[in-house]
């Protein structure tokens, strides 16, 4: 069997989300959490969504990592990391989020 070249394209495409793909996370972000069974206790409260990026630096550079983040009454429900795809952004919920979450900038509200 033939060997092939290993592949050399970098594992995660550094692609900034624009302010139509934030909302698109933020909104999913939301969605998904409404599918768990966390969300029925938070029925009461009012739910929001919005998006944060957070810088990373690493010695193979610069990468700009994205969020969608789920809140209540100022406490984070859920954080989704936002991977970029060429058809799109796949979520995946996290379950430990960064530390520094509260100090990450907001994107736009979804």
């Amino acid at each position: 069997m033939p060997r092939t070249a290993p592949d050399t394209t970098p594992r995660h495409a550094d692609r900034t989300p624009n302010a139509a793909e934030r909302s698109d996370i933020a909104r999913r972000a939301l969605a998904a959490y409404l599918r768990t069974p966390d969300a029925h206790s938070h029925a009461s409260d009012p739910l929001q969504a919005r998006t944060a990026t957070k810088t990373r630096r690493s010695s193979a550079g610069v990468s700009v990592l994205t969020y969608g983040v789920v809140h209540a009454q100022g406490a984070v429900l859920a954080v989704y990391r936002a991977r970029p795809l060429p058809e799109g952004w796949m979520l995946r919920r996290l379950t430990r989020w960064p530390a520094d979450l509260v100090r990450l900038k907001p994107g736009s509200d979804g």
